[in-house]
């Protein structure tokens, strides 16, 4: 089993969580970024490996700035 990080189920987020996503998504999509495209509106999206079944979900730390192209 995963070592426990925070509540298993997302829970609310801390404010050092919501600056650190908000921080990620002022830099646009990471995947549009890597292609040369900066500044793409981008949505945070989890992370789903390691973190499925069972009603399992990644802690909101867990995941990148994604546009939805």
């Amino acid at each position: 089993m995963f070592p426990k990080r925070g509540k298993s189920k997302r829970g609310r987020m801390t404010k050092a969580q919501k600056e650190y996503i908000e921080r990620c998504l002022a830099d646009g999509c990471a995947i549009c970024a890597k292609l040369g495209e900066s500044g793409t509106p981008a949505q945070w999206h989890h992370e789903k490996e390691r973190w499925h079944g069972a009603g399992m979900r990644a802690p909101h730390e867990y995941g990148l700035p994604l546009c939805g192209f």
